[in-house]
């Protein structure tokens, strides 16, 4: 007893303190919000139990009425009034308790067609006989007639407005006679359950001797680092001689006193292993420190100091291209040695030096002057406008400008930069501004585009990640009229601009200078990412084949959902001979094959196809494209003869079924 007493004095303590115990973040969410959200099924099944109570108790108290002063006939039609009554009062009160957050739409809600009635009682029935659920002892027979039905929770018809994963055209089967995967497509109406290959009479897979499927571009361990791409032949069964030189001296680096004779290449090579490795600190870097290079890069500075960023100015003097990668140490002091020390540099790149205040900036930019062409700068809290400014004011050579994640870069930078003396940027990069909602800092077209129209003529990379206030107005206004020599556009994470923006750009009017791919003259451009524009759809991915189809290298679609397999198709120089997704062989053919027509400019039916192949492509990312599957896949591999990386991350209708030849990596494919 007294335990029991102590537990509710407890309780009672907490309950005055306000303590709560676990709750989830949705439970806190609505809390906060003031909102409260009653338990619908426990909430009828109490509302039940009390109109059940109720009504026992007047049909008791009835019946002893009636037995001294009515009729049998009275007291059953008052007995009859009693129960529509009551069941009025029971759905009355039902409504009242329902939320409207569960209330759904009456006009959206979707019925089971008769088909799929027929299986579900089907199995419904089985079910029955072989094991019957018991009823609980705390409810009875009326608790349990609708409280699980499934009609009342049916899903409403998803929205216009919601995006929708596109209908699939294939189906994955399991053979009955070696239990192996193989595609069909919807389409097809035959209902053989074996493989291409047990038909055939082949052997089965099964029988045969198993081999370790290699997977062509997977690694081991964790994500791989992002500048460690290309460091490892993955798609290559033999690994040459000098990769394992190399891989021999990142594994004994702490031993090595000195590099010797090592070209740039190979030195980057081992640079990128061990700031991986995250072994680089002062000791291993000065390996890396020779006073004849003039190029230095290092990709992970985490772990070295305000010594270890001291000694590149001491011991390599004549550096011009310099690039440091999270070096969160790097100070004031470290800032004006290199100003002072590294009379050649024309170009700095820094990522991450959050300790380096806008004065020493000033004074950088003051001290190194005319001689930087390039500089680059990301994450970084204390880079402000006076900085910018001084760095426009006293480099008006600059020829390369990449800023990113600037949190105070704003349209007042843009101005400045356009009043410049700066008129031969060929490189202009602006990614990730402050993004938060009442934020003052904002990079708007209109500012954009006085740039572009004094420096557009010179610039080959134009890169913009993050900027969600551009418009239409950029490409119309900005890019189209002034920028005749881009090779590069990068146009990420801008839901704000349409398709028809797409269209104008893409279009005749924009007049690009021709460049040489493998010692053609090709026009378009090279390098072209639109990820996470969320208007890019079947219309402007045409428009960019037909305007810069020759001439892509480098494509990027990651979550562009709009787009269908059709647009997909074009890129292998493709389309469909009607307007079904396949066509057959002929009313005469024993069995339906499904062909595909090359398309070219005397039997093209649709007009905006494009007229050829990219052959030129290379690297093409088509991640969460929901019509990616691998009809379109293997089309490209067919077509596309120098691809070399796809992504299909989240593409579920990719397979294993697809043969990858074995120089492709394929990356994200979900079964395998």
């Amino acid at each position: 007893m007294s335990a029991n007493n102590n537990g509710r004095n407890d309780d009672n303590r907490n309950r005055a303190a306000g303590i709560r115990g676990p709750s989830s973040a949705l439970s806190s969410f609505l809390r906060e919000h003031g909102i409260r959200v009653e338990n619908r099924s426990r909430q009828q099944m109490i509302e039940r139990r009390r109109l059940r109570r109720e009504q026992s108790v007047n049909e008791t108290s009835q019946r002893q009425t009636d037995a001294n002063t009515t009729t049998p006939t009275d007291s059953a039609a008052e007995h009859d009034t009693t129960e529509s009554s009551s069941t009025t009062a029971q759905s009355s009160s039902t409504g009242a308790v329902e939320s409207i957050l569960y209330t759904p739409a009456a006009s959206g809600r979707r019925t089971r067609s008769s088909q799929a009635r027929a299986i579900i009682d089907a199995a419904t029935s089985s079910n029955s006989k072989t094991k019957k659920k018991r009823p609980s002892k705390n409810f009875s027979d009326d608790d349990q007639d609708d409280d699980n039905s499934d009609d009342e929770f049916i899903d409403p018809q998803p929205s216009s407005s919601c995006p929708r994963a596109s209908s699939a055209r294939i189906r994955v089967m399991f053979c009955s006679r070696c239990r192996g995967r193989f595609v069909r497509n919807n389409s097809d109406p035959t209902e053989e359950t074996m493989c291409a290959d047990c038909l055939s009479g082949k052997e089965p897979a099964s029988a045969r001797k198993p081999t370790k499927k290699r997977i062509p571009g997977a690694q081991s361990g964790n994500k791989v680092a992002w500048f460690m791409h290309g460091v490892k032949p993955t798609a290559v069964n033999v690994t040459s001689l000098q990769d394992i030189c190399i891989n021999v001296i990142t594994d004994h680096i702490d031993d090595v006193e000195a590099l010797g004779d090592i070209s740039f290449i190979n030195m980057d090579k081992i640079a990128k292993i061990i700031c991986r490795n995250r072994q680089l600190t002062n000791h291993t870097a000065r390996l890396f420190m020779q006073p004849h290079i003039r190029e230095l890069c290092l990709y992970d500075c985490t772990n070295v100091d305000v010594t270890g960023l001291k000694n590149i100015a001491h011991f390599c003097p004549n550096l011009r291209t310099l690039r440091l990668y999270y070096c969160g140490r790097m100070t004031d002091d470290v800032i004006k040695l290199y100003g002072n020390r590294l009379q050649h540099l024309t170009s700095l790149t820094v990522s991450g030096c959050h300790l380096v205040t806008e004065k020493e900036w000033i004074n950088f930019f003051n001290t190194v002057g005319e001689r930087l062409h390039t500089f680059s700068l990301r994450h970084s809290n204390r880079f402000h406008k006076s900085g910018f400014k001084a760095l426009v004011e006293n480099c008006n050579k600059l020829q390369h400008l990449r800023l990113s994640r600037i949190v105070t870069l704003s349209n007042d930078w843009l101005d400045i930069l356009s009043e410049s003396g700066i008129n031969a940027l060929e490189t202009l990069e602006l990614s990730w501004p402050s993004a938060e909602p009442d934020r003052k800092y904002v990079l708007t077209p209109d500012h954009l585009n006085k740039v572009l129209a004094r420096t557009g003529g010179s610039l080959n990379e134009l890169i913009l990640r993050g900027c969600t206030d551009m418009t239409d107005e950029l490409l119309v206004d900005g890019i189209l009229p002034h920028c005749n020599q881009l090779q590069k556009l990068t146009l990420e994470d801008c839901p704000e601009i349409t398709s028809n923006a797409f269209q104008t750009l893409f279009s005749d009017e924009w007049k690009l200078q021709p460049t040489l791919i493998d010692r053609q003259s090709v026009t378009g451009l090279q390098n072209i990412s639109v990820a996470r524009c969320l208007n890019f759809d079947d219309d402007a991915l045409t428009a960019l084949l037909q305007h810069s189809g020759k001439a892509l290298t480098r494509l990027d679609i990651h979550s562009v959902e709009k787009l269908t397999v059709s647009a997909l198709e074009a890129i292998a120089g493709e389309v469909d001979d009607t307007d079904e997704s396949y066509v057959t062989g002929g009313a005469g053919s024993g069995n339906d094959q499904y062909k595909r027509r090359k398309i070219d400019s005397t039997n093209a039916k649709n007009a905006n196809a494009p007229s050829s192949v990219c052959k030129s492509l290379v690297y093409l990312d088509a991640s969460f494209v929901r019509a990616m599957d691998d009809y379109v896949l293997t089309k490209l591999i067919r077509s596309c003869s120098k691809l070399k990386h796809v992504k299909v991350w989240g593409c579920h209708q990719v397979t294993d079924v697809v043969k990858v030849p074995s120089l492709l990596i394929v990356e994200g494919r979900e079964f395998v």
